[in-house]
């Protein structure tokens, strides 16, 4: 299907849109632990041995790992990412299979719109990649080597797409079979997308001395209600719609202590709106069979091993659509289906637009903009808790005192040196790591009980500023520490 002037229209509105919202945002803890990861590593070598507690396939790492040579600035992930951005919505826009309102609802999609590509991550990369292979899979099923080097690359994203591009690799060269291609010209792509899926699962692995508090695999493998809960949270990514303006509180996920009659109407909701995607490519059998795949390999993965959050369950989205793409371009028919489905994605995405706008989405930028031009820019910095912290210290490029670690770095120390500590320690770890004259970056502000017990140590905290409002966690206390 050729674009016309109105689908270039559409596209040119939504990438300036997205222009826009992508130098408004204010950066997090996530997109600037990657930066750092990248920043700090020496070689690609160290850079590989970073991931083993990040617990993230580094592809996304070692396109920032150049970019980090050149600038210390966080800007210049910013600018990459826009790339990325623009690619999906450009590819969506001009190049994807479906009719005109089908394509602006999908621009709209909350996922579109601002999950993957205005917050700079791996996961954006990761559904450029598979809207890429739906569709060099789709036009081109005999370009083996092409369709293998983007399995190999989508598996080097994020987790999740390591889950499916093992699946979609799995489909097709089982479709190459069928198609009476001999298997000897099948073997060389098929050990190059091996590699690339084995690359994932090496660099994901962790490390013995990761964090328990970050990687805690198996930890409700025998709950029957945890894995109803991260089944529900998957379905979140057809209808990302929120009832408050928290970041990462969603319409669809349930209270972490809802018992099994509360859980009902949301196990209901989610068990419907997975149904209709299903159905909705019904026509296909491999894609419908693909997206419910992946779909049930990712809850399994998210129950054994982790699944937190909105960008974790937006692999259900990524996989859909991809699956959709394939199934349109192989001449399966529409589904009156997707309208809803679709909106329901637009209505998310709307209410990120309103969102991002009203609040910043994390106060570490104004608050390393205030220190850097106050009185006390000199003065060496402590954080707590370390990551949201280290995300300031990553913004004035400068080395950060962990209370949690009881160590100094340029970025969080996710390894077991972290473990066990505990707020009440708070005064006694301070008393101890601040110098004659220091700054605390805090996202816990002090109470007065804790400010009486860092002076009953000989410390005094003085509140100089704070930096509130934010639509994520990261809201910023600033106390001066004098001995």
């Amino acid at each position: 299907m050729r674009p016309t002037r109105a689908d270039a229209a559409i596209t040119a509105a939504f990438a300036a849109l997205f222009l826009a919202d992508i130098a408004h945002h204010a950066p997090w803890r996530d997109e600037l632990l990657a930066w750092m990861i990248a920043r700090t590593s020496a070689t690609p070598l160290d850079l590989f041995r970073a991931l083993h507690v990040d617990g993230h396939p580094g592809l996304w790492h070692a396109l920032l790992w150049p970019l980090t040579r050149l600038t210390a600035d966080p800007l210049a992930m910013k600018a990459a990412h826009a790339v990325i951005g623009l690619g999906i919505i450009l590819l969506l826009g001009l190049a994807s299979p479906f009719v005109r309102w089908q394509r602006a609802l999908l621009l709209a999609n909350y996922f579109i719109l601002f999950e993957d590509t205005v917050i700079s991550r791996n996961y954006g990369l990761g559904l450029l990649v598979a809207l890429l292979f739906a569709w060099s899979r789709a036009a081109a099923p005999a370009a083996t080597w092409r369709n293998a080097a983007l399995l190999a690359l989508l598996a080097n994203t994020h987790a999740y797409c390591t889950l499916l591009a093992a699946l979609f690799a799995l489909e097709y060269l089982i479709e190459r079979l069928r198609a009476g291609v001999p298997a000897a010209p099948l073997l060389a792509p098929a050990l190059l997308a091996a590699a690339g899926i084995a690359l994932a699962i090496a660099t994901v692995w962790p490390a013995p001395d990761i964090s328990r508090e970050i990687a805690r695999p198996l930890v409700g493998a025998l709950s029957p209600g945890h894995f109803v809960k991260t089944a529900i949270r998957f379905a979140v990514a057809l209808a990302p719609l929120r009832l408050t303006p928290l970041a990462w509180t969603f319409l669809l996920d349930p209270p972490e202590g809802a018992g099994a009659r509360d859980l009902l109407p949301f196990a209901a909701a989610a068990a419907a709106l997975v149904a209709a995607a299903a159905f909705a490519l019904r026509r296909d059998r491999a894609a419908c069979a693909l997206f419910l795949a992946a779909t049930t390999a990712s809850i399994v993965f998210g129950h054994l091993v982790h699944a937190v959050a909105v960008r974790h369950w937006g692999i259900v989205f990524t996989a859909f659509l991809a699956c959709l793409w394939m199934a349109r371009l192989r001449g399966a028919g529409r589904s009156r289906l997707l309208l809803p489905l679709f909106a329901l994605g637009a209505l998310g995405g709307a209410q990120s637009l309103y969102l991002q706008w009203r609040l910043p989405f994390s106060q570490a930028q104004e608050t390393a903009r205030w220190i850097a031009a106050s009185p006390y820019a000199a003065r060496p910095l402590i954080g707590v808790p370390d990551a949201p912290a280290t995300a300031v210290a990553a913004l004035l490029a400068r080395d950060i005192t962990m209370p949690e670690c009881a160590c100094t770095a340029p970025r969080a120390v996710f390894t077991t040196a972290r473990d066990g500590f505990r707020r009440d320690m708070l005064p006694d770890v301070l008393a101890r790591l601040a110098g004659p004259a220091s700054l605390l970056v805090s996202a816990w502000p002090l109470t007065h009980d804790e400010v009486a017990a860092l002076a009953a140590r000989g410390l005094r905290a003085r509140e100089v500023a704070a930096f509130a409002a934010a639509w994520t966690d990261e809201t910023f206390s600033l106390y001066a520490l004098d001995r």
